[in-house]
């Protein structure tokens, strides 16, 4: 799992709306703690990064992408960050329409933050 880090959400007032970023990877923190008790396997990762990426979204066993666009547009002379909340694409692994692609960049996006992101939890 990925999130924008929540100290560069104070940093830019567009995304003021992720106020939430905190409390879910304190959530997400106590819900790794509970998993390692259970599991020696790691069951679940936390890593931020330090930009919004254009792309959010997850992916189900490698292959069931559910992805949404995020962009900046001006509505009622504000400028407002559009992310989530909106209809996902929905791709697969076996479509015809390119779902092979979309998770290949998709998966790409997500090594890039693992290896230069920072983790959270036990290993950081």
């Amino acid at each position: 799992m990925a999130l924008i880090d929540p100290d560069k959400c104070h940093d830019v007032s567009l995304l003021e709306r992720f106020d939430i970023v905190e409390p879910i990877i304190k959530q997400v923190s106590k819900k790794m703690v509970t998993l390692s008790k259970q599991s020696s396997s790691g069951a679940l990762s936390l890593y931020t990064y330090d930009h919004m990426p254009n792309m959010i979204g997850f992916l189900v066993n490698n292959n069931y992408l559910f992805l949404a666009l995020a962009y900046i547009e001006k509505q009622n002379g504000e400028t407002i960050l559009r992310a989530g909340g909106s209809d996902y694409f929905v791709y697969s692994k076996n479509d015809l329409f390119g779902g092979q692609e979309a998770i290949k960049r998709f998966q790409g996006w997500f090594t890039y933050i693992k290896d230069n992101g920072k983790k959270i939890g036990n290993d950081e």
